[in-house]
């Protein structure tokens, strides 16, 4: 009997989590639950995130809000208002010059802006940016009106810096980024006479002349409006809309703390945070956020992310929509999912994970997620599950930061350089939408040699770094290791074609660019190579407000750091700065040597491989790799190796300014289990 009803049980659990809007329990929540969100609030939310989309449930909480906060939120909405205006004057200067419209008459067309994203889920952290949707009319063309006339209007007028388009044919969803005010915005486009209604989820409004951008940009405001309606379905409760945003800024905190957090690197996302978050509030409508996110670890950690979609609203398709029909996403385990499967080319690239967006037509928005970093994915929520089950809960260390710089030896670092600014906020943001592509070749080219024994751990942070070559310079690190104890007979993977290979389709498009001094470079450094780092790049110009937060890991040493501006979005990031040995370039050249055979059977020859940058250069067919020899500038202050290599005092050069960087720097050494295990902390990973 009891064996029959367990079966039950786990038929209705299976049922439910596979089934949109299913709930799995209305059990309601207790006081102490209330008093220990309440304390979330306080300890982890406040100062970090915007609370006013429950300002009264706040005060009766006892949680004081941040007198910033409002003239905060006040200068949003001032923004906002400001750029309505111009994209008014914009809307009816194009209206004249090519509709031939008197001022009068041109003065009635206008452009319709449609908050998206965290801004409009009312999630945003502290000085976080706001999407926008700019819905235009059908006269109105994106590549010679939204890139070109606005683009200028909005060069020319006062309080927007950083400035750019990105429209590149690859790119999914064509924006213009800027700051306003101080405040990041990103502007995507699409274009249809709306009406007189401002309803966007209307599903028969959509024209079938739209075109595949457009519906990419037009689905940001209906998926949060889906996701919404997807918690409070009949609009009655509003309590259960807070208690969504209110846990999915908990666990956004936790995702950017544990270093899952990013779309350019292939983590979760905010749309897909919200999706997941809001999956657990439908199965337990009734719950507070600290139950939610109990339920969050216990379901996400066992859930099978390669066959079993997530799902908040039903896949449907509709008539006379049959090229939307055609875009949407399918589950691949459904009838029509292998039906699209085996009509087209199968993409050795698609997403082990599928968490589904709920308006029409549906998109996967795990999309940029891979096999490399779903395993970093599924060991923080295991490690998520196991703080949340000893009780009292430790909250601190579930929200605790990663110490990504001390948890790996092995790095790889991926810089993007130039000695222009135009140049340089151009590049950046291409290598950004393009690095996912190295990981991937990466993931292939480790599978290739060692299985699943050494993991790549991308980190979702970038870098503002100091280097005498170049003005301006950020970095995105990745960190090695191996997950089982590595055995005399593994075979190194060697990772310089890696590298190299995605220099070269990058360089394709630097040189279609015509950049003068943009470039990329790409180094295997180990821990005690690695530069002195800047705080984390954040989209936010504020300064950090909240000097309080706790970290493990080391504090920093370097004063050049000391002046750098970072945003509350990565505020508990910029601890992590490793204490490191500089290094200066010398003009002293070795002998060309061939660093990716350097295979060493003696732990003691292997513990320190030679230091230097290597610059690949191909020339009469043949490939050489030459060795500019770097000197140490200061002590590493972490304990010393095992085996410390003597190197001669150099005289220190600081070089000038070079117009054009050296393609193709690259340096990878051999990763086996000699050099892994070259500092003593390394060998209890295997204890």
């Amino acid at each position: 009997m009891d064996s029959e009803f367990q079966s039950k049980k786990d038929s209705n659990l299976e049922y439910c989590l596979q089934t949109p809007r299913a709930v799995l329990s209305t059990e309601g929540y207790t006081e102490e639950d209330s008093n220990e969100t309440d304390r979330l609030i306080k300890e982890f939310l406040a100062g970090k995130f915007y609370l006013y989309d429950a300002i009264n449930e706040i005060k009766s909480a006892g949680i004081e809000l941040d007198k910033t906060e409002l003239e905060e939120i006040g200068t949003r909405n001032q923004t906002i208002t400001e750029l309505k205006a111009i994209l008014k004057e914009w809307i009816v200067t194009v209206a004249m010059e090519y509709l031939k419209l008197d001022e009068k008459s041109a003065r009635a067309e206008e452009a319709r802006i449609f908050p998206f994203g965290s801004h409009r889920l009312g999630v945003n952290s502290r000085g976080g940016d706001i999407d926008i949707l700019v819905l235009c009319p059908t006269f109105v063309d994106r590549d010679r009106d939204f890139f070109g006339d606005l683009f200028e209007r909005l060069k020319a007028q006062p309080g927007i810096e950083e400035l750019v388009k990105v429209n590149d044919p690859r790119v999914l969803v064509p924006v213009i980024k800027l700051t306003f005010h101080n405040i990041p915005i990103d502007l995507a486009f699409a274009k249809f006479d709306l009406g007189a209604s401002d309803d966007l989820n209307d599903n028969r409004i959509l024209p079938t002349s739209m075109d595949e951008k457009m519906v990419y940009s037009i689905n940001g405001p209906r998926n949060v409006d889906g996701i919404i309606r997807s918690v409070d379905p009949e609009n009655k409760n509003p309590m259960r809309v807070y208690n969504f945003r209110t846990t999915l800024k908990l666990l956004k905190l936790w995702a950017k703390n544990r270093g899952i957090y990013s779309n350019v690197l292939g983590y979760v996302t905010g749309i897909s945070l919200a999706i997941l978050v809001a999956k657990i509030c439908q199965l337990y409508p009734n719950l507070k956020p600290n139950k939610l996110i109990e339920k969050f670890f216990i379901h996400y950690s066992e859930w099978d992310w390669e066959n079993v979609p997530v799902l908040i609203e039903p896949i449907r398709t509709y008539e006379n929509l049959d090229k939307l029909n055609e875009m949407q996403w399918y589950d691949p385990k459904s009838e029509i999912g292998q039906e699209k499967i085996n009509n087209m080319k199968m993409d050795p690239y698609s997403s082990p994970m599928m968490v589904a967006t709920p308006a029409f037509p549906v998109m996967n928005s795990t999309r940029k997620v891979n096999k490399t970093t779903l395993t970093i994915i599924k060991q923080q929520l295991m490690i998520g599950r196991e703080i949340l089950q000893k009780k009292p809960v430790a909250w601190h260390e579930l929200f605790k930061k990663i110490n990504f710089f001390e948890i790996y030896y092995n790095f790889i670092e991926v810089s993007v350089v130039a000695n222009d600014q135009d140049e340089f906020n151009i590049w950046k943001g291409y290598v950004e939408s393009q690095i996912i592509k190295f990981t991937q070749r990466l993931e292939i080219d480790i599978e290739k040699t060692c299985g699943d024994a050494l993991l790549v751990h991308p980190y979702p942070v970038a870098f503002e770094r100091q280097d005498p070559q170049f003005k301006f310079i950020q970095s995105y690190y990745y960190g090695l290791r191996y997950v089982v104890p590595p055995t005399d007979d593994l075979v190194p993977p060697d990772l310089y074609y890696s590298a190299l290979d995605f220099i070269s389709k990058l360089d394709k498009k630097r040189k279609e660019y015509n950049f003068q001094t943009a470039n990329l470079r790409i180094l295997h450094l180990l821990r005690n190579e690695l530069p002195s780092l800047d705080q984390p790049i954040s989209k936010s110009k504020e300064s950090n407000k909240d000097k309080n937060t706790t970290t493990t890991a080391p504090p920093t040493t370097a004063s050049a750091n000391a002046n750098v501006k970072r945003g509350p979005d990565y505020s508990q990031d910029a601890d992590l700065e490793p204490q490191v040995t500089k290094k200066v370039h010398t003009n002293k050249e070795e002998e060309s040597t061939n660093v990716a055979t350097n295979h060493s059977s003696s732990p003691k020859d292997s513990l320190t491989p030679p230091n230097g940058v290597l610059t690949a250069q191909k020339g009469n067919g043949t490939s050489t790799i030459n060795r500019t020899t770097m000197v140490e500038e200061t002590k590493v202050t972490q304990p010393p190796p095992a085996k410390k290599v003597e190197v001669k005092p150099q005289p220190k050069v600081t070089p000038a300014y070079t117009n054009i960087p050296t393609l193709g720097k690259t340096d990878f050494k051999v990763i086996n289990a000699s050099s892994h295990l070259q500092q003593g902390d390394e060998l209890d990973d295997f204890l």
